[in-house]
């Protein structure tokens, strides 16, 4: 009777002890990640299916580095492949390779709440699409464009034609391949340009601002005031400013407004950025901020209530205060 449950005992400590090892091999092969849901700066939310699956081998994507540049020698090698982020995820929404697990299906959520707007002056930072025919099965946006990759504008190195698809040769953009890695490439000169026979122009996209504004150590007090009412349209119940910094300095951020307010510092890749806020009530919002010489910001600003309506002031000028942590 004792061999008996000796041996049982045994049996139930190899059996326990081989779930353990398969969930550390698991874990350490298996990336497991519930659903998600993000958010576009305006507020849409985004539905991302979970993941539950093993990421590509060290081999596997040496093998496909090595056929993509085999076939386009003058790419740039930014990050490796990956099936756990795509092209629309990595220009929209993040760029940062090891931390991105975003299969984004198509970066429309973007285009049609407003945060993003079509442009015809690219600039460095754009988002640049490459449009495909349109077949009746993949979303459209607002703009009826059927939108097949996406990528980040690096240069701009020539004058271009929206209604000639081949001028997009003058753009040095970035982007992720599909499940292959990110490079640097010539726009044109790719598989999802001239080498795509369902290619037919391309458009670009940036944030949709209301104004832009220079900050310098002699600037004068930038001041905005604009109202809200309960039939302003959805789309008009925020300002979002543009900010370029042609000198790094501490800067006074001070929004005030006669109901509460929502306020958001943004990155030129529209990241959030986090800022110790000195309010001391809903109704007022003010900051100091050490911006970096040239470098894009955004500053969004709104009501906390969106089917509500008051009055927003935002004044920004330079701080006298110079000993704040950044």
């Amino acid at each position: 009777m004792k061999s008996f449950r000796k041996l049982i005992l045994i049996i139930v400590i190899f059996i326990v002890s081989s779930f353990f090892i398969s969930a550390v091999v698991n874990a350490d092969t298996r990336i497991i990640i519930p659903e998600r849901v993000i958010y576009t700066p305006n507020g849409t939310s985004i539905n991302i299916p979970p993941i539950n699956e093993e990421e590509f081998s060290d081999s596997e994507i040496e093998r496909r580095h090595t056929a993509i540049i085999s076939k386009y020698p003058t790419v740039k090698y930014l990050s490796p492949a990956s099936k756990f982020y795509n092209c629309h995820s990595y220009a929209w929404y993040e760029q940062d390779s090891s931390i991105n697990t975003i299969n984004l299906m198509t970066p429309n959520p973007y285009i049609d709440d407003f945060t993003y707007e079509k442009v015809f002056d690219a600039r460095k930072g754009d988002i640049l699409c490459y449009l495909d025919q349109i077949d009746g099965v993949e979303p459209v946006n607002i703009n009826n464009e059927n939108i097949s990759h996406s990528a980040i504008i690096v240069e701009v190195n020539g004058e271009y034609n929206f209604t000639d698809k081949t001028t997009l040769s003058v753009f040095k953009v970035k982007s992720k391949w599909g499940d292959d890695g990110v490079y640097e490439h010539n726009a044109y000169d790719c598989k999802y340009g001239k080498d795509n026979s369902n290619y037919v122009g391309f458009s670009i996209y940036r944030p949709r601002t209301t104004n832009t504004y220079t900050l310098s150590k002699t600037m004068e007090t930038i001041e905005r005031n604009f109202g809200i009412s309960t039939s302003t349209p959805l789309i008009n119940k925020y300002q979002l400013y543009e900010i370029n910094v042609s000198e790094t300095e501490f800067y006074e951020i001070n929004i005030t407004s006669s109901a509460s307010l929502n306020v958001k510092l943004y990155d030129e890749r529209m990241h959030e950025i986090s800022f110790s806020d000195n309010n001391t009530t809903n109704q007022i919002t003010k900051f100091y901020k050490r911006f970096d010489e040239e470098k894009r910001y955004y500053l969004r600003v709104a009501l906390s209530n969106t089917a509500g309506a008051g009055n927003i002031t935002t004044r920004i000028q330079p701080s006298t205060i110079q000993s704040l942590s950044i």
